[in-house]
């Protein structure tokens, strides 16, 4: 994360909560062989590490206790907002995406 962050709290804690998803979507598709680059859980990792790293300097800077920052914004998190949403759970998306 870079020192000028301009995003807001709820942006960062909503990647991290992403990233957290992509991760755990990521060693299923590991387990299933169907990963092609098992760089991208490193980057994943990288990414939630650096993540939370910024929540953690924002609470620390607003004298909050640690992990605050995620947990006040975990009931607004939408998985794959930013993608079309799917009707169904997380393992019937899975099956969807390695069927297709």
């Amino acid at each position: 994360m870079a020192k000028n962050d301009t995003r807001s709290d709820a942006e960062i804690a909503h990647g991290v909560l992403q990233s957290q998803h992509d991760l755990v979507a990521a060693r299923m598709r590991l387990a299933l062989n169907k990963l092609d680059n098992t760089g991208t859980l490193r980057v994943i990792r990288k990414g939630i590490a650096q993540g939370l790293t910024e929540l953690r300097a924002r609470e620390v800077a607003q004298g909050l206790t640690k992990g605050a920052l995620l947990a006040a914004h975990r009931a607004t998190f939408r998985k794959g907002a930013a993608a079309p949403s799917r009707s169904g759970t997380f393992l019937e998306g899975l099956v969807d995406n390695l069927e297709g």
